[in-house]
């Protein structure tokens, strides 16, 4: 009877602060509303004061919301966590990892409504939808053995473009050496217009110029190899060689055009340098103003700027050098013909072209 009297007599109050340990009997239930803080539940037991954690107001219960919150670990359930602040900002500040661990196969990022990010677990892509239209999307798929595929969607026409555009190099190195264009694919040199590099069947390159085929690269097997200029001429710039008495250097490695006009005297030694290459190659020579200028030693030098291991002399036809034009202003053409493998180089003069 006197527990009943005393559960009778005692009524839950409301404090606006915490009670003190003198203050109430054992099992005495109090509110203590703390000013900036929250209303907290307080019980008297063994005459000591237990408070609880603070009470929710009843109406956010179906939107219970954090402030501040600190913890070691946390799961999550069949929830979703919103914001319902000014700003609605959500902030993830670890000091370790994030992981996030889907096991319906797919973690989304949202814009409203509309999923902009989808990140498929399961299938091992990651889809971009556009906002405006998400059949209109940008995907990386990745396969067995880390086979990636990059690639873009356009539900409606076909200008899903994809643009590389690095603030520094765009660096191709793989692994196999191998940088694959599929057949009759052009690599164009003005963004897309009428310039451009392609096969254009099995075996066949072309390069095209302003939609004109200024070069044609054919393999024919047994028929053997075949390089097509089309409607183009093929030139060389001509090099001038600087007049030496002892020795004047002419370096066909730079050009198969040259051109010499003889100083003040005769030369000794004209050394030609030819390529590792065979060719055709030619060499203008110009009297001065006084003319009778000769050259007496014409020396083949291969590539490695040695002599030529199978005629370190020019070889000319007829058996001798040249007799060289006497008149002055005069000019001379000589040819030469490179034997790369036997390194032997021919010569035959056209002379005396007169002015």
């Amino acid at each position: 009877m006197a527990n009943l009297e005393h559960i009778k007599g005692s009524r839950t109050q409301v404090l606006n602060g915490f009670p003190s340990n003198s203050f109430g009997n054992d099992g005495d239930i109090v509110t203590a509303n703390i000013k900036g803080k929250g209303v907290y539940l307080c019980v008297k037991n063994n005459s000591r004061w237990f408070i609880a954690d603070k009470l929710n107001d009843l109406r956010q219960l179906d939107r219970p919301t954090m402030q501040n919150l600190t913890l070691n670990s946390l799961s999550i359930k069949s929830s979703n966590l919103t914001t319902s602040n000014a700003t609605g900002d959500f902030t993830l500040d670890v000091n370790g990892d994030i992981a996030l661990s889907a096991d319906g196969g797919n973690v989304t990022m949202d814009d409203g409504t509309t999923t902009i990010f989808d990140f498929d677990v399961d299938g091992v892509n990651l889809k971009i939808m556009d906002d405006a239209n998400v059949n209109d999307y940008f995907n990386i798929s990745v396969g067995a053995e880390g086979a990636t595929t990059i690639s873009t969607v356009d539900a409606g026409t076909a200008v899903a473009h994809l643009t590389l555009q690095p603030d520094g190099d765009l660096v191709l190195d793989a692994a196999s050496q191998k940088v694959i264009i599929n057949a009759t694919d052009g690599l164009f040199l003005d963004g897309g217009g009428d310039t451009q590099i392609y096969e254009s069947s099995a075996d066949n390159v072309r390069f095209v110029v302003g939609g004109d085929t200024l070069l044609e690269l054919t393999e024919l097997g047994a028929d053997g190899n075949q390089i097509s200029f089309g409607s183009s001429c093929a030139g060389f710039v001509q090099q001038t060689a600087t007049y030496n008495a002892s020795t004047t250097i002419v370096d066909f490695r730079q050009s198969n055009k040259w051109r010499m006009a003889f100083g003040a005297g005769n030369i000794t030694n004209l050394t030609l340098t030819f390529p590792q290459v065979s060719g055709n190659f030619q060499l203008l020579l110009k009297q001065d103003g006084t003319g009778s200028r000769t050259i007496t030693n014409y020396k083949a030098i291969e590539f490695d700027e040695s002599a030529a291991d199978g005629e370190a002399a020019v070889k000319f036809a007829g058996g001798s050098n040249p007799t060289l034009t006497t008149d002055a202003n005069h000019v001379d053409i000589l040819s030469f013909y490179w034997d790369a493998d036997n390194e032997i180089a021919y010569g035959v003069a056209t002379l005396d072209f007169q002015f």
